[in-house]
């Protein structure tokens, strides 16, 4: 079978890049709440393994 693209095909791409946009900010937005308002510190793995969630919330959206 052909995948056609069509506007039903489209609004659900666009709808699961802003859920998972989202989703990946909280998690990211949780990691700093915990750094900053709670006081803990992260590790240095903790802080790399951030960087591809600075990377891809701004590419998904």
């Amino acid at each position: 079978m052909t995948a056609t693209m069509n506007a039903d095909t489209g609004r659900q791409r666009t709808l699961t890049a802003l859920f998972l946009a989202v989703a990946m900010a909280a998690t990211v937005g949780s990691a700093l709440g915990f750094q900053y308002l709670g006081g803990y510190i992260p590790c240095h793995l903790c802080l790399e393994q951030r960087t591809p969630y600075y990377i891809g919330v701004p590419l998904m959206v």
